[in-house]
């Protein structure tokens, strides 16, 4: 169990905060406590519903702020309903794996020369390394990496990975890679990714339950 039960008060905290925006926006959401990590699968999302007291009643009727978690709930699918409630009966035992082969995956990288820069909260060459080791037990699943800003080194990488498949996504238990020039960042300037502190060399890691060795085993063959 992560100490103090970090993972689900922050998630309430986070919940709580955006909620607390929009009341005073004058929206009203409907939070559906949940995370591409809950199912395992990493194919449930969040859901949100908006609307502003100046729609009419019968909008209104079908949009109303949950009185409590339990009718939140009660308004997810069926489908949707087993799936978290199965996924959250592992959740503490995968992100314990999330963490640690994270860890190892960044610590590889990071003694790596083929490698200029890795963006991981649980090495101490990151900026917020000690908030993190203060407030969390383990640093997450998530590992960026940069290849001196090199697209045809990334994307050489990118296309020879064999475990790591290639896929927009995270939090499930296969590890997954994406490129932020083809997905969140695509078709951005250069300016514009200077400013959001990206680089057309720069992969994403969500690293998921193999054995560690196995996936340091394939980012060494395919940084070549």
């Amino acid at each position: 169990m992560l100490r103090r039960q970090s993972l689900t008060w922050l998630t309430i905290f986070s919940l709580a905060i955006s909620s607390a925006r929009l009341l005073i926006r004058g929206h009203w959401r409907l939070c559906i406590c949940s995370t591409r990590s809950a199912d395992g699968l990493d194919k449930l999302n969040s859901g949100n519903v908006h609307h502003k007291p100046t729609l009419k009643p019968l909008q209104r009727r079908w949009v109303q702020p949950p009185k409590s978690n339990v009718n939140c709930l009660r308004r997810l699918p069926l489908a949707a309903s087993l799936s978290l409630g199965r996924g959250l009966k592992t959740l503490p035992l995968r992100v314990a794996r999330h963490n640690t082969n994270a860890q190892a995956v960044a610590e590889f990288l990071a003694k790596d020369r083929r490698v200029s820069r890795v963006y991981y909260p649980g090495l101490p060459s990151h900026p917020d390394h000690e908030t993190a080791k203060r407030q969390m037990s383990g640093f997450g699943g998530m590992v960026c990496f940069d290849l001196d800003g090199k697209y045809d080194r990334a994307e050489r990488l990118y296309n020879r990975l064999d475990i790591v498949k290639r896929a927009a996504s995270l939090g499930g238990v296969e590890s997954l890679i994406s490129m932020p020039v083809l997905t969140s960042q695509w078709g951005h300037s250069d300016d514009q990714l200077r400013e959001a502190g990206v680089t057309r060399g720069m992969l994403r890691l969500s690293v998921g339950l193999e054995d560690a060795p196995d996936l340091i085993a394939d980012l060494d063959q395919a940084l070549g």
